[in-house]
């Protein structure tokens, strides 16, 4: 089952009509789509078939008719790039609903999403803290304070992570963030995701909304004890702010999940691992007519600022 799922959302990196797909044997065939939109890129998508579990080879789709769609104005057709590709020369505008429309594979298939306005970081600082762990060791732990204001005007969608920059690092490479005695945070545990171990930090206005947010969490730069105390080194640290719609959320939400419950080849071994897992949960989609993922998301970086 693990790797069907993983073949529906292959293309994802991280409220129209939506569903959550119950995953029985043999129910996985059909049209698969995958676009995530962003306010400084072109929008592109990806589409293909899934044929049955036991099936487990993508089939792209190169030769569907595709259309774009602002505020129910048809403004595009995509074209073509390669394996399941497609791309449309449009660049999306936050607050406008989008879709895609499908109308020659049997089947009309369809999506919405919006793409949320962008919210910029108002303060984000680190510092070294102690930290008694749960068997009472004392040691240094970095330690982030994220300031933002929120629109009181609607409910809003946050994503939150860090990207390590080195001096001879081409490109960022996501860290991983603090998950389970380490997130002490009323913001990320209102979500009750600490215990799937998420990659990011994804959450909801629900306590604060149209307040400051003050997201504090055990993670940050790269201090490092020196002769003379605590220095930074020469790497950078970016802190990723994402307003990200409500499928991008739900599907993060639903993903993370899944992929903690997965009992597969991997920890047939470890019975101890096995023991804690459970059974794989239902995924999401907001695809009408088929399976996948229509979302959106704006975003605003900064380089954490240490605080000695």
């Amino acid at each position: 089952m693990k790797k069907v799922i993983v073949i529906i959302l292959l293309f994802i990196l991280a409220v129209s009509c939506t569903k959550e797909l119950e995953i029985k044997e043999g129910d996985i065939e059909g049209i698969v789509i995958n676009s995530i939109l962003t306010s400084d890129s072109i929008i592109k998508v990806n589409i293909s078939r899934v044929n049955g579990i036991e099936n487990s080879d993508i089939q792209f789709l190169d030769s569907v008719y595709v259309e774009l769609y602002r505020d129910e104005t048809l403004i595009g057709i995509f074209q073509n790039i390669a394996k399941g590709w497609y791309r449309v020369n449009h660049t999306p505008d936050a607050g406008v609903k989008y879709s895609l429309r499908i109308k020659d594979l049997n089947d009309r298939i369809s999506a919405n999403t919006v793409v949320p306005e962008k919210v910029e970081i108002y303060s984000a600082e680190y510092s070294l803290v102690d930290f008694v762990s749960d068997v009472g060791e004392n040691y240094k732990v970095p330690q982030t304070i994220l300031k933002f204001i929120d629109d009181p005007k609607k409910n809003n969608y946050y994503e939150v992570f860090l990207a390590h920059i080195g001096i001879y690092q081409i490109g960022m490479h996501i860290n991983s963030l603090s998950v389970g005695p380490l997130v002490d945070s009323p913001i990320l545990l209102n979500e009750g995701d600490e215990n799937y171990y998420p990659t990011t930090y994804f959450f909801s206005d629900e306590l604060f909304n149209g307040d400051t947010c003050k997201l504090v969490f055990y993670e940050g730069g790269t201090a490092m004890e020196t002769e003379i105390g605590f220095q930074e080194d020469d790497h950078k640290t970016d802190i990723i702010l994402r307003s990200i719609s409500k499928e991008y959320y739900l599907y993060r939400k639903y993903w993370t999940r899944h992929y903690f419950n997965q009992q597969n080849a991997e920890n047939v071994d470890d019975p101890l691992v096995m023991m804690f897992q459970g059974i794989p949960i239902e995924m999401y989609s907001n695809v009408n007519g088929g399976y996948g993922i229509f979302a959106a998301y704006s975003q605003d970086s900064e380089n954490l600022i240490y605080i000695p």
